[in-house]
């Protein structure tokens, strides 16, 4: 797989929850040090710690995450996630 065009820590998208919600913001980055999982998709919470969700090697993939993801409201991340923060 090749990465020439990919820019390491480039936050691809990202979506914002309300001020009361537990957590800041999903987001869909690279990370190339991961290889060959390079996509990461991540709930950042508050207190700007970075939650997991899943790491993918191809876009597509990443990108279907982080849509189903994103699908969801904020009382539901939180109601799903809230023991992940």
């Amino acid at each position: 797989m090749t990465t020439a065009g990919i820019k390491d820590n480039e936050i691809m998208y990202k979506t914002n929850y309300p001020r009361g919600c537990l957590f800041k913001q999903l987001q869909l980055r690279t990370n190339l040090k991961a290889a060959p999982a390079i996509y990461r998709v991540e709930l950042i919470d508050r207190s700007n710690e970075k939650i997991l969700m899943g790491g993918r090697q191809f876009m597509a993939d990443a990108l279907a995450l982080y849509t189903d993801l994103g699908t969801l409201s904020a009382s539901e991340v939180e109601a799903a996630f809230s023991s992940m923060a």
